[in-house]
């Protein structure tokens, strides 16, 4: 049940001030000031599954006319390297399908949640109330460490609930899973990622520790062909892991303070949906 419930937080959450400094790097008014010397756009690899990077830029599009194509131009720029809560796979055809629906399945209707669970505003993206889940019973209270027992037939399939036989390509029947990398599997993109990375003149870490392999290596890889990086995290690094520019705090807060864009994130924050 944690993947339900992530994504269910995830549906209801925004993008916060680090998401929106990132995006801003994609306004020409931004980006002739801070990266004028770049010969390409700026790569954005994300390891997060909550989309909030995609939001982030969605929310370019208020400024002006320069929003639409910078917000253009940072989606073809832009890696989930670690796949899309919202993003589903089928096991047998393989099709792959985006959706915000919180219930893929009937089943899941009848899952209810925590006190803990239903705290925050539940709203999907477009703004609209989340149909509150039904109780199958008094107790059954749902949270991270529960596991509710849901027949096969019961679960997500190609097609959707209503799957009458068919074995066409996106209405197979078969089982879906999330379209996310689980671990011990490697992530799709990985040799697009590193031919981008290897050359980049300047990698910036942000909110991770910096050891979950791949993505930990892509920091030794640029200093090997002579890059720097800079690290944003709540917590130093070790000594011993050679990053040139260290930021330590929240980067909600030190990321557009560096960057010297705190109006325009601040702007941004004020037109989100």
């Amino acid at each position: 049940m944690l993947i339900f419930i992530t994504f269910f937080s995830a549906l209801s959450s925004k993008p916060n001030a680090a998401h929106l400094a990132l995006a801003s790097l994609y306004l020409p008014s931004v980006k002739n000031r801070i990266i004028s010397s770049a010969t390409s756009p700026p790569l954005h690899v994300t390891q997060n599954l909550d989309e909030l990077s995609i939001r982030a830029l969605d929310v370019l599009s208020c400024v002006d006319q320069e929003g639409d194509e910078a917000m253009k131009e940072g989606k073809e720029n832009l890696i989930q390297m670690h796949g899309s809560l919202f993003q589903t796979r089928c096991l047998s055809c393989k099709h792959s399908k985006h959706t915000r629906d919180a219930y893929l399945a009937k089943a899941f209707r009848h899952i209810t949640k925590s006190e803990e669970t239903t705290s925050h505003n539940t709203k999907d993206t477009d703004g609209n109330d989340i149909e509150p889940f039904n109780s199958v019973a008094e107790s059954a209270q749902v949270n991270a460490e529960t596991f509710i027992d849901i027949a096969t037939e019961h679960l997500p399939r190609c097609g959707g609930d209503d799957w009458s036989g068919s074995n066409r390509y996106g209405r197979c029947g078969g089982l879906l899973r999330p379209d996310v990398v689980w671990f011990g599997e490697v992530p799709p993109l990985m040799g697009e990622i590193a031919r981008k990375v290897t050359w980049c003149d300047l990698l910036i870490v942000i909110g991770t520790s910096g050891i979950v392999q791949p993505a930990a290596g892509f920091a030794s890889q640029v200093r090997d062909h002579g890059g720097k990086v800079a690290i944003f995290n709540m917590e130093g690094p070790r000594a011993d892991e050679g990053y040139d520019f260290i930021f330590v705090g929240s980067c909600e807060k030190v990321l557009p303070k560096v960057l010297d864009i705190e109006s325009q994130v601040q702007m941004l924050l004020k037109n989100q949906i």
